[in-house]
């Protein structure tokens, strides 16, 4: 190989996307299919489990069988219904739960700031202390 034969290869700039699953024709994130299957889980469990719960008997000699069906049909869509909008949902370009981390940091960050004279390293010894002085409102 001769000294101006330099060998070039390609390297892989896509290491930051998502991993895609296509399911029934839909693509879907290995995120989503995790938020479908906690929600639709959850929602599965109070279909098929609320009838026989002392709540869903309560309501079926209470409201009969069809009051009954309404309130499961309910909570079921009160269930799928966040589980979608997390799923699918995203706002200016970032998922709902990026959303919820940024208000949750933004929550527990401080939001004053207070100025303190720090020791300078580079001079070797601590600068002289200023007064304090208090700031007074006169109105």
């Amino acid at each position: 190989m001769a000294e101006g034969d330099i060998k070039r290869y390609q390297v892989p700039t896509h290491l930051k996307i998502n991993d895609l699953l296509t399911i029934a024709g839909f693509t879907f994130t290995f995120r989503q299919i995790a938020i479908l299957m906690v929600g639709g889980g959850a929602a599965y469990d109070v279909g098929t489990q609320f009838p026989h719960s002392g709540v869903g008997l309560f309501l079926e000699d209470s409201v009969g069988d069809v009051g009954a069906q309404i309130v499961r049909w309910f909570l079921v869509g009160l269930l799928l219904l966040p589980t979608l909008v997390l799923t699918f949902g995203r706002y200016q370009g970032r998922t709902l739960e990026t959303w919820g981390k940024v208000w949750l940091t933004f929550v527990t960050q401080p939001h004053r700031y207070r100025w303190r004279q720090q020791p300078d390293p580079a001079l070797g010894s601590v600068p002289p202390r200023l007064p304090v002085t208090e700031e007074r409102e006169d109105a």
